[in-house]
This record gives C-alpha cells, structure tokens and sequence, in this order.
C-alpha cells in the first residue's frame, strides 16, 4: 500500500513538473528542440527565440535543479557548457533589443543564472569548467558575439563530448575571421584574443611565441600550416574581438 502511494506522488510530481535537486536528470531535449529550430551556421535567432523564452525557461529550470554529484566528468563538463550557452542566449533575450553584449552592465559578472542549486555569473559557469583542466571549452562556449566560437545547434552530451570538442577546435581554427589567420608574407600569425584572456589554460607558462601556440593545438590545425610556422620565425598578433552580436 505504502508504495502504491509513493507511486502516486512521483507521477504526480512529475506531471506538475516538480521535482527535488537530488532526483532531478540531466535532460537536453528542450535545448535541442531550441537550438535545432534557432541556430543556423552559428548564427543566433534572436528574434524566434524571444517568441519561445518560455520553453528557454523551462530548460534553464531544469538546469537548476540538477544534481550532478553521481554524473561523470564528461557528462559534468558537457552540462556547464550547455548551461553557459543557455544561459547567455537567456541574458539576451532579458535585455532585448541589444547589438552586443557590452551594452548590458555586468553581462558577465552579475548572478543572473541559478545552475545545479547555485546562483552563478556566466563568468563563474567559465571558471568552474576551466578547473576540468581542458581547453578545448574554449571553443564551445558562446558569449553570444560575432568573435566567439560559433554555436552548434545540437547539445553537449558526455557520451560524445570529446567528440565534439575536438570538432569545435578545428573549426574555430580553421576560421581565419575568429580562430587563427596565417600571414604567409609579413610571417605573422594571426591568433583570437581568447588566446591571450587564457593562455595559461592552453600552455603552462602561457604562449610566448608559435611554437607555444603549435604544442598547444597544432593538432587541429591543417598539416600545411603546423608545418609553416615550425620552419619560419613567426610572430603572434591578436586578432580584433568584434563584440556584435552573433545574429
């Protein structure tokens, strides 16, 4: 009898849409469902997501009431970066209309966003996935501007996050406007300003020079490339971060 009743009140619960922290699932179809609908070659509709803040909202509650102690590191990983990506697209649409992000006072630093139980900043969401020590997330997450990594329009999962970060990386290199732009006759090798915010992430004592910049992600970069810049004295310049936002 007992469990019958028990039985009841889960679906009840389930049906109303409550749940505790502790039962709580990491589920992304609604990202899905958004992003797949919204998001074209990296390019944000804003103007359609603002039509569907509320099903925005039910996925950013359901993020907020994860728990993610019993989750591996994959699946951990790939929950924060959805979470950032949600989460800035949310902090968007809060301010809309905007041409960038710099026209909304502490976009970064202010607690907007409660995430597993915790209020958090995206700038602390970053933080909190640079201690998984891999800096390939900085090729995934997605401060919503023309300079940033494009957003995929499918969700991080952690059966296939390596997977995809390893995608995002060689695409975000290979994109001479963001990731990295060889200049073949001034030999200087053109590099995204997320280079130099974190590159300390990349490269224990930062990068210093291109073969720095080569031990750190030469890997996704083409053969023809790698092996340019490792017989010829190149220089590293930053490229512009254009702040504009990413529609």
């Amino acid at each position: 009898m007992l469990l019958k009743m028990l039985t009841v009140i889960a679906g009840i619960l389930a049906s109303t849409g409550v749940a505790s922290l502790a039962s709580a699932q990491v589920h992304h179809a609604l990202w899905q469902e958004l992003l797949s609908k919204h998001v074209n070659q990296g390019k944000v509709q804003y103007k359609g997501l603002l039509a569907e803040r509320t099903t925005l909202q039910r996925y950013l509650t359901q993020l907020e009431n994860t728990d993610l102690q019993q989750k591996s590191r994959e699946e951990q990983m790939a929950f924060w970066i959805n979470a950032y990506n949600a989460a800035v697209i949310g902090g968007v649409l809060n301010h809309w209309p905007v041409q960038s992000v710099k026209e909304v006072k502490k976009f970064f630093d202010s607690r907007d966003y409660k995430i597993a139980g915790e209020p958090k900043s995206l700038n602390e969401i970053e933080k909190h996935l640079r201690r998984f020590g891999d800096p390939r997330i900085h090729f995934a997450l997605v401060c919503a501007s023309q300079s940033c990594p494009a957003l995929v329009n499918a969700p991080y999962q952690g059966d296939s996050l390596d997977r995809q970060l390893d995608s995002q990386a060689k695409k975000f290199l290979r994109d001479p406007q963001k990731g990295l732009r060889i200049d073949r006759g001034k030999k200087i090798l053109w590099i995204s300003k997320i280079f130099q915010w974190h590159e300390e992430d990349f490269v224990q004592n930062g990068i210093k020079n291109p073969s720095d910049l080569i031990t750190a992600v030469g890997i996704f970069l083409d053969e023809d490339v790698r092996q340019e810049v490792k017989k010829n004295p190149y220089q590293i310049r930053y490229l512009d971060y254009d702040w504009r936002l990413n529609d």
